[in-house]
């Protein structure tokens, strides 16, 4: 009592054992696993997932090799690909700095970090456009990365992502809306609103929006997603 998380510890749990819970619920269940294999995770665990064929959790926000993103061909099949999660920028936010502002807001960046921070990310822009290029995603020259997150730029990301190798390919409903808020920001509590921003678009719409739309048309051959009339 009274401590902080900093004090804490990690509890080892039997891993074979709950790998084969978890084997047979799936099988039972007819569905897949996937794990979250991300942030700080114990060195191999990504292989013992991948020999228990519990699929991998890819965000193309954490697929560089260095400064580089990683070709979409080279994605792992037994994953799950995704541009975003709840805990991290949305694209509009990701591409308009709007997550480097709020943390800079909150005191979590000063002002030395704040402008690394905004120099890494317009090289991080260049590097996702010269692979979505690389790609043959877009057309040469087409995007800019000092350009604003309009509907070709989010078109092409998810246009990315939806051609990686990997099996299953999740599209954010705060992308199909258009959203630049994340819904939460981890190391924060009473700080923001985390968890209770409503999406400005009701459900039954994300796929009338244009960003939906498009996506709908670009993922329908591939991805088996029905583009709506």
């Amino acid at each position: 009592e009274g401590a902080s998380g900093a004090d804490g510890a990690y509890v080892a749990y039997p891993f074979a054992a709950l790998a084969a819970c978890v084997a047979l619920a799936s099988a039972r269940s007819r569905c897949l696993v996937v794990g979250e294999d991300l942030g700080t995770v114990p060195e191999g665990l990504r292989e013992q997932l991948s020999a228990a064929r519990v699929f991998s959790y890819r965000v193309l926000w954490f697929e560089r090799e260095g400064h580089t993103f990683v070709p979409p061909a080279r994605w792992p099949v037994e994953a799950a690909a995704c541009v975003s999660t709840h805990d991290l920028p949305t694209i509009a936010g990701w591409w308009s700095g709007a997550d480097l502002a709020e943390r800079a807001a909150l005191r979590m960046l000063d002002g030395q970090g704040a402008a690394a921070a905004q120099r890494e990310r317009q090289a991080a822009k260049s590097a996702l456009i010269a692979a979505i290029e690389a790609a043959g995603l877009a057309p040469l020259g087409a995007l800019s990365p000092t350009a604003s997150c309009d509907d070709a730029m989010v078109a092409a990301i998810h246009r990315f992502v939806g051609a990686s190798s990997s099996a299953l390919s999740l599209l954010q409903a705060d992308d199909l809306a258009g959203e630049t808020a994340a819904l939460n920001l981890p190391a924060t509590d009473r700080e923001r609103p985390n968890w209770r921003r409503r999406i400005a678009i009701d459900v039954d719409a994300l796929w009338q929006t244009r960003i939906g739309a498009q996506a709908a048309l670009d993922l329908a051959a591939t991805r088996g997603v029905e583009p709506h009339s």
